[in-house]
């Protein structure tokens, strides 16, 4: 009787078959983030995008609905015909937007914006927003990092139904919102032509930390009668914050130091003074030097 030869193969461990598995299943989850992430940068991965974008409503009922994605969406990139809507419809439109941005930056709780650029963008009317209950707890900042390196508005156009008056303004900044501190510099000039209210000039520079109690503000404002700040303030006269050309190294600093005894609420204004029969004589540069006389002779503590 011939021999039987038995041949015995040993079967891999339980243990290394379900890590092969494992394995296989995080390759092919990673080859299909690859692939999904490739397939949304082209032509109608971008589309898709844009409706997914429109789809999306604010508590407020604000949306943002664009026509068409060109360029790179994970970093710069072009929008085409967008248009931010209100409960009425849209309420401010821009013809081009260009968008530098790293969306990766996210995942480490970062909104990283390397420039926002359009060449014309038009508000068309104030916005009608639904109305949001009060949430008195939340955070003055957002618990996200924001960095805009630039922002730049050649043509900022509001149309009449906004103050009852034509404006054009061109605006350029930046906005650095990290670690509870937000640090915003902004420049804004207005147009004055035929047709056009303007000559408004305003440099802002801000260093804000809410939770220590502290802003710093470097501003020069300069706003003539009939421009923007007049237009939406109806103040009827002109309006320059120009302290720092007087103090260069003057700063604001707002600090809980103590409580007014007295909490009635007082309504005051320009035109209910002027009603009052009081009127200013002097300016705001002549009442800034003024202040500087009585501070210059004020005895100083050692």
């Amino acid at each position: 009787m011939a021999e039987e030869e038995v041949i015995v193969r040993e079967r891999p461990a339980l243990g290394w078959r379900i890590a092969k598995w494992v394995a296989i299943a995080i390759a092919a989850v990673l080859v299909f983030a690859v692939l999904l992430a490739f397939s949304i940068n082209t032509g109608p991965g971008r589309a898709f995008l844009a409706r997914q974008i429109a789809a999306y409503q604010t508590q407020s009922g604000i949306s943002v609905h664009i026509r068409r994605i060109d360029g790179s969406i994970y970093e710069r990139m072009e929008l085409v015909g967008l248009s931010v809507n209100d409960t009425k419809g849209a309420f401010l439109t821009a013809d081009h937007v260009t968008l530098d941005w790293r969306p990766f930056a996210y995942l480490h709780k970062k909104l990283d914006v390397r420039a926002l650029l359009s060449p014309e963008v038009r508000l068309l009317r104030n916005a009608a927003l639904k109305p949001v209950p009060p949430e008195p707890n939340a955070p003055i900042l957002p618990d996200l990092d924001i960095a805009i390196g630039q922002i730049k508005v050649d043509r900022l156009v509001i149309e009449p139904p906004v103050t009852g008056k034509r404006h054009l303004l061109s605006l350029g900044g930046s906005a650095d919102i990290a670690e509870g501190r937000a640090r915003i510099d902004a420049r804004v000039q207005a147009v004055r032509a035929p047709g056009i209210a303007g000559g408004d000039v305003m440099v802002v520079k801000l260093d804000a930390v809410p939770d220590k109690n502290r802003l710093l503000i470097d501003a020069t404002v300069d706003a003539p009668v009939g421009g923007v700040v007049d237009s939406y303030a109806k103040l009827g006269k002109p309006l320059a914050l120009t302290i720092k050309a007087h103090v260069p190294d003057f700063q604001v600093r707002f600090a809980p130091v103590g409580r007014d005894p007295d909490q009635r609420n007082y309504i005051v204004s320009n035109a209910r003074l002027r009603q009052e029969g009081f009127e200013a004589r002097r300016g705001l540069d002549e009442g800034i030097e003024e202040l500087l006389k009585g501070y210059r002779m004020a005895p100083m503590e050692a």
